[in-house]
């Protein structure tokens, strides 16, 4: 039986083809909070947030080794001050957070609209941190 909460929206529908266009492909099976992305030359991972694409806001978690002082530099991105934590994030490093194991962590980047994602995938694809 399949779930339906783990289709994929129209919405979510346009950002993966925008990835697409800029090498991204879907690279598992989408779970109930996130959608992988790697780039096909390179082994570099982004993740949309599922949850946030629900409410028609785009947020990309990126490699906690990306450096966040590049990032402020492309227009229309919110970047954070903190990691978030997430169990499906498994292409990105683990660390200590709340629990008693290790979980997961990346920055999550809010996209102002569909061209700050676009440039947000064309520097990881360019100069972000490789995830393998």
């Amino acid at each position: 039986m399949t779930d339906s909460r783990k289709k994929i929206s129209a919405f979510e529908e346009r950002l993966v083809a925008c990835a697409d266009e800029r090498s991204f492909k879907v690279s598992k099976n989408p779970t109930l909070y996130y959608i992988e992305l790697e780039h096909t030359s390179r082994s570099r991972v982004v993740y949309l947030d599922r949850r946030k694409a629900l409410l028609n806001a785009i947020a990309v978690s990126v490699s906690p080794e990306s450096d966040l002082g590049c990032l402020a530099s492309i227009p229309g991105l919110v970047i954070p001050v903190e990691f978030r934590h997430g169990s499906g994030m498994t292409r990105f490093p683990k660390r200590a957070n709340k629990g008693e194991r290790p979980i997961h962590y990346g920055y999550l980047i809010i996209c102002a609209d569909i061209g700050a994602y676009g440039r947000l995938l064309k520097w990881v694809a360019d100069e972000g941190a490789d995830t393998d």
